[in-house]
């Protein structure tokens, strides 16, 4: 692979992970929004700031099964 092939994918895999974390960003702000739960534990865990871990809770949260225990109060 080239120098200039190498330096298009740097560019393109940089862009990606500005995408990915703005989709993260949007995620946990649509699961605060939707889950009081949700921010309770992002405070308590003290993960505010940091979009993956905001973001993989807020896909934990989205799968819990209300029937099964989980009550949000």
């Amino acid at each position: 692979m080239s120098e200039a092939e190498r330096e298009v994918l740097r560019l393109v895999i940089k862009s990606l992970e500005v995408q990915m974390e703005e989709v993260a960003r949007m995620i946990a702000e649509e699961a605060g929004k939707r889950y009081q739960a949700y921010n309770r534990l992002v405070g308590e865990m003290g993960i505010r700031g940091y979009v993956g871990a905001m973001e993989a809770l807020a896909e934990l949260i989205a799968h819990l099964d209300p029937s099964r225990g989980f009550q949000e109060d």
